[in-house]
């Protein structure tokens, strides 16, 4: 069973090195577990024994949650259950795989393996058996037994092992070989196979050193732009196959996917189609929960499970009726969205689908209104598990709908039909539960993604790079926390049994990381790392491990403004206009062909351009974040005055939440404003009180407003003393002035902007603002930067005569307090926090001085300012984060993940 695409491979690097060469036959190249597993099968065949195959792997996951939900009283969260479960199997496999005695730890003979865990263990043994499978370890031991039986009988005269073993084989990319898989090569080894590993000849030193170079980034995003952007050059410079490894490849693998079809294909953002599909190929391919169709059918089969009268949250109401993969919807686009917009605009926080039948029939939507009118119960059908209930269910409402028949639809149906498979097998007939089951099993579930093993961009994990040959390689995301990767005990295991597996002390992780950098450098004759300088918000530090291979003083890591530079609109999404203007204009409720016709040409040409009386620029702020995320969003928005009434919720907003934090650190900072001291906790419930009150207004509007109110005095109280204790430790508890108003001229517009808080400091003072979301890294090095209120505000104050020391982010979060401060001040140190100052100067800064940081966003705000001048209304999507709260979701292309909204406050 060779496998034709390495031949292809193996002939091509063959053919590089001998152009004269005639034909050739590349050797057969097959994953060990899978040449185990044909070995095994035919042996097994011919001599008349039954084949035990290995099931998938979440038809395992599916056995060892029913033993573990047989086993354990207690009910389990079905993500718990997964969970554990996942665990529980890892264990599995490095017991058969490291244990001395793998048919003792089969067996389970003289193991203490704990109460738990042995009897889950044996449940899901049980059960595999009945089934008549086996696990990928069992496999290959049962065939090193078979193949140390053969060696015995022909010691003795008799026939020796049926199938025919090869002369030699070749390891190639073995950085470690486990206990099993030893042993299994060693019985072939016995028989006359001639065994060659290919990293043993891989010792420091004993190879070319290739050429090595390193780069650095702001932030992770720049990083993963960086490499594309790299990848893709090198083939346009003439390179043939070039390699982007990633440690912890499959945890990234979709957001890095749309950064490589953002670089090499830029005109499927919208289309969603790839003009030439072999370009690049992320390994492993990405978890079948992601993709819109997949969402779409877990939308469709929760509200068939809930009814017709059950209540819905407004956001799946939205996304049913927007969603393009059910029947008819292409042809009910329009008058879906529109309905849409109208229930948006009732501000209805729930809506049952008897009512948004009821609406469908003032909004010209026939199919719609056919199939919630038809929509079966559960009682109704006649399947006798949950998972033929909703194979009926996805039948009625026509699932995938209109969205074409290409191999990537072809594979989501199948993954879709295969975890329902698996919910049969399983037997679960509880439609709630089974919905929970379904979706875990299709986040376990990889699609195939684009291109394939010949494409001349290969994006894979950096433990699959030993063993192939590139161009050009590099290696992304190489940071101390990263390279060489923490040490992990498996929870399950005894740690008496846990100590003794490999890669479970930081001692055996620096050894097979060192082993398999040693493959990386062989890959190529060019070899790059790089790595971000900020990680979620904490600055990283080069890897020790890499740092031993290189001479720092001959090779220093790139600046991170020169590493972070990418070709002018290579980061950003460039969408065909016309395809732009017609995704946007029905989500607006634009009835008329006037209205449609202006979305329509603006992409076209420039707009025009403001008149150059038009001094004065509300919400400046927004106007630079938007410009500098997408021109196009920004004229949408400050030009046009486009925008989407408020998600209906009955629950106050982030934006509402957020502005009560701000409020309440106001009422709190306010009595000791120039005191030189901080507030105390005995202040803490008048602020509360005060916040409550500016906000009576806001409570007031939701229906849940009194009952929330207690609700939030109390989170209130509890996250300003978390505050408090947190920044008793920093380094500026000395608020100057809060919420200060600045009005000033710059880039020939009049500004009025507000400041949440300046600290004073012995050489100036530090500009703060507070964020209440998730904490992340500002782009404040990018060429087009995100969050510019407070470079702004240091700009504004510079040029008025009063340079400030520095600008910080301080994230207000429960559990997650953080700075996040940029200064010119190399004094400015916080004791025992997690660090995230950097000061300008040092070697992990993004500029050589603080005068220099100034200087870039004086010029990048102007650039943006005369930019919206002019008009430019480039359909280019630089930042989609900044666009989070805008409301135009049809802007940003179809398919891109959630993200953790922050918490807006203007």
């Amino acid at each position: 069973m060779p496998n034709t695409v390495s031949q292809r491979l193996l002939w091509a690097e063959f053919a590089s090195d001998h152009p004269g060469a005639g034909a050739f036959r590349a050797p057969a190249v097959e994953v060990l577990s899978l040449f185990a597993e044909r070995l095994l099968e035919t042996s097994r065949l011919l001599e008349g024994q039954a084949a035990h195959p290995v099931p998938e792997r979440f038809l395992q996951l599916t056995l060892w949650e029913k033993a573990i939900a047989e086993v354990d009283d207690a009910p389990r969260n079905p993500s718990d259950l997964a969970s554990v479960a996942r665990e529980a199997m890892e264990a599995e496999r490095l017991l058969m795989h490291w244990s001395s005695n793998p048919r003792g730890a089969l067996d389970g003979g003289g193991l203490d393996l704990g109460d738990a865990f042995g009897r889950w263990r044996l449940g899901a043994r049980k059960a595999m058996k009945r089934q008549g499978w086996i696990s990928a370890p069992e496999q290959l031991l049962l065939l090193t037994e078979r193949l140390e039986q053969t060696r015995n009988q022909e010691a003795a005269g008799e026939d020796g092992f049926p199938v025919r073993l090869p002369a030699r084989i070749e390891l190639r990319g073995f950085p470690e070989l486990t206990r099993l898989e030893s042993r299994f090569l060693a019985a072939l080894e016995r028989l006359g196979v001639d065994i060659v590993d290919q990293m043993s000849t891989l010792a420091p030193g004993a190879l070319p050193r290739p050429a090595i170079s390193r780069h650095r980034y702001a932030t992770v995003e720049d990083e993963w732009r960086g490499a594309a952007a790299w990848a893709r050059e090198q083939l346009e410079q003439g390179a043939g196959r070039v390699a982007v490894a990633a440690p912890g490849l499959a945890a990234i693998s979709g957001p890095l996917e749309r950064v490589f079809r953002q670089e090499c294909h830029p005109e499927s953002i919208l289309t969603g189609n790839l003009s030439d599909p072999s370009r690049f190929h992320v390994n492993g391919g990405r978890s079948a929960l992601g993709h819109p169709l997949v969402r779409t059918a877990l939308i469709l089969l929760e509200l068939s499970v809930a009814g017709l009268r059950a209540s819905q949250p407004f956001d799946t109401i939205s996304r049913f009726l927007l969603a393009p993969a059910w029947a008819a919807a292409r042809l009910e686009q329009g008058a879906r969205a529109r309905l849409e917009l109208s229930l948006r605009e009732a501000q209805r926080a729930r809506l049952t689908l008897a009512e948004v039948g009821e609406r469908a029939r003032s909004e010209a939507c026939p199919d719609l209104l056919r199939l919630i009118a038809r929509l079966p119960t559960a009682a109704e059908l006649s399947a006798s598990s949950s998972a033929r209930r909703f194979h009926a269910w996805l039948e009625h409402w026509g699932w995938p709908g209109p969205v074409g028949n290409g191999p990537e639809v072809r594979h989501l149906v199948e993954a879709v039909r295969g975890a329902l498979e698996a919910l049969d097998f399983g037997g679960v007939d509880n439609d709630r539960r089974a919905l929970a089951l379904l979706r875990r099993q299709l986040l376990e579930r990889r699609l195939p993604a684009v291109g394939g093993p010949l494409s001349p961009i290969q994006v894979l994990d950096v433990s699959d790079l030993p063993g192939k040959h590139f161009d050009a390689v590099r290696v992304i995301g190489v940071h101390a926390d990263s390279w060489p990767p923490p040490a992990r005990l498996n929870r399950l295991l005894p740690l008496a049994i846990a100590r003794e597996l490999p890669r479970s002390s930081s001692t055996s992780q620096r050894a097979y990381s060192e082993a398999l950098q040693r493959g990386v450098l062989a890959s190529s004759d060019q070899v790059e790392f790089s790595r971000a300088v900020f990680v979620d918000g904490v600055p990283t530090s080069p890897s020790a491990l890499l740092e031993s291979i290189l001479d720092d003083a001959d090779m220093p890591e790139a600046p991170v403004a020169e590493g972070a530079e990418v070709p002018d609109g290579a980061n950003g999404r460039r969408e065909p206009p016309g395809r732009l203007a017609r995704a946007v204009w029905p989500g607006l409720g634009s009835e008329s062909a006037r209205d449609r016709d202006r979305l329509e040409i603006i992409p076209r040409a420039p707009a025009p351009a403001l008149p150059a009386d038009v001094r004065r620029l509300p919400r400046v702020v927004k106007v630079l974040d938007h410009q500098s995320a997408s021109p196009w969003a920004a004229f949408l928005v400050h030009r046009l005055g486009v925008s989407f009434p408020a998600q209906p919720s009955a629950f106050p907003g982030p934006a509402e939440l957020g502005n009560l934090v701000h409020d309440a650190l106001e009422a709190l900072y306010r009595p000791v404003l120039g005191s030189g001291s901080g507030p105390g906790a005995e202040s803490i419930p008048a602020a509360v009180d005060e916040a409550l009150r500016r906000g009576q207004s806001a409570w007031k509007a939701h229906p849940a407003g009194t009952a929330l109110e207690a609700v939030e005095r109390q989170r209130l109280d509890s996250l300003l003393r978390e505050w408090l204790e947190f920044e008793s430790r920093l380094a500026w508890p000395n608020p100057r002035e809060l919420e200060a108003r600045r009005e000033a001229v710059f880039a020939g517009f009049e500004l009025s902007v507000r400041m949440d808080r300046l600290d004073r400091l012995d050489d100036g003072a530090l500009i703060l603002d507070y964020k209440t979301g998730a904490a992340r890294t500002p782009a404040w090095a990018h060429d087009r930067p995100t969050e510019m209120q407070l470079p702004l505000y240091a700009v504004l104050m510079a040029d008025a005569g009063a340079s400030p020391s520095g600008i910080g982010l301080l994230t207000v979060r429960r559990h997650d307090m953080k700075q996040t401060l940029w200064t010119g001040n190399p004094n400015v140190k916080a004791a025992g926090l997690r660090s995230g100052i950097v000061t300008m100067g040092e070697g992990r800064a993004p500029f050589a001085s603080w005068e220099d940081a100034l200087a870039h966003w004086r010029r990048a705000m102007v650039s943006l300012l005369e930019e919206f001048r002019a008009g430019d209304a480039s359909c280019v999507v630089h930042h989609p984060r900044a666009l989070d709260y805008l409301g135009l979701e049809l802007l940003l292309p179809p398919g891109e993940d959630a993200e953790e909204a922050e918490e807006a406050h203007d």
